[in-house]
């Protein structure tokens, strides 16, 4: 989700400006709750000089007219509003494959999590089971992009292990991107998940769930019932001939025993699942509910 379009940035952004909490809550109320909606509810454009059309949409949001001092407030939001909706149109006309992860904004980041822990109740999301930002941020570019890609387990690191390397010297490199732009940015630290025993690759399946659950691609519950499906297969005595499963088949997600333990189906090449359909995965998830898709 974009910073313009997300409902939480907005309320962050208008508290910090000096707006009452009342007065935001009117703007709610109004579904006037984001930057881009803000920055278009009039036809004013900031810089002309007659702003009647923009004090007409305020006092229908209000229902009054607003003070000298909420003026003010609102008049800087309206400009931040409508430089970043155009900055960030632009960002979208002159991306390029090469340009990374799109970041959340932070009261964005804040609101998914809180809203995924008060969900997931019993289940501490801190720690080692944190998913990382950069983790976050990929996933939520493929539901923006409408596409589902595999995440390794590698790349599925902890916010710890994320706040701990940003401690690092930063590495500056200069880079021409496709339009030919030349830029100076930070070289990102590398960071890859341990997976050397069950402990921590149960970890790094269950970052991943969680980061595909806060960008709204697929439940955490149902995903990690498949993951558990995937780490079972590891205690199952294989049939005669074949050898037992190895962490490294599960981390490939070449291991699953399909369908149940009474047909004896062993299947060694499987495919990842994050690389199947999403219409598979949640047909998946709702046979290991035990319901039926429609």
């Amino acid at each position: 989700m974009s910073v313009t379009d997300s409902i939480p940035t907005f309320k962050a952004r208008a508290a910090a400006l000096g707006l009452d909490e009342a007065v935001i809550e009117l703007f709610m109320d109004a579904k006037v709750d984001t930057l881009s909606k803000y920055a278009f509810c009039s036809s004013y454009v900031p810089g002309q000089s007659n702003e009647t059309e923009f004090l007409t949409a305020i006092k229908a949001i209000m229902k009054r007219d607003a003070s000298v001092g909420e003026l003010s407030c609102l008049r800087r939001l309206l400009h931040e509003a409508y430089s970043m909706s155009a900055a960030e149109l632009k960002q979208v006309v002159e991306r390029t494959e090469d340009m990374p992860a799109k970041k959340l904004a932070q009261p964005e980041r804040a609101h998914r999590l809180d809203t995924q822990q008060r969900r997931l109740t019993g289940f501490k999301i801190e720690g080692p089971l944190e998913p990382a930002d950069r983790l976050v941020d990929l996933v939520v570019q493929q539901y923006e992009e409408n596409r589902v890609y595999h995440v390794d387990l590698h790349k599925c690191p902890s916010k710890e292990q994320e706040v701990l390397s940003q401690g690092s010297k930063e590495d500056r490199n200069i880079t021409i991107d496709a339009l030919g732009t030349v830029r100076v940015k930070g070289k990102d630290a590398k960071l890859e998940a341990d997976l050397a025993s069950d402990l921590l690759l149960r970890n790094a399946f269950t970052r991943r769930a969680l980061a595909y659950d806060q960008a709204n691609l697929v439940d955490f519950v149902k995903l990690n019932s498949w993951t558990e499906r995937l780490l079972q297969s590891r205690l199952v005595d294989p049939p005669p001939g074949y050898a037992r499963i190895t962490q490294n088949q599960i981390i490939q997600g070449r291991a699953f025993y399909a369908g149940g333990y009474r047909k004896g189906a062993w299947l060694s090449h499987a495919r990842p699942y994050c690389l199947l359909p999403l219409r598979t995965l949640r047909c998946l998830g709702e046979r290991l509910d035990g319901t039926s898709s429609q």
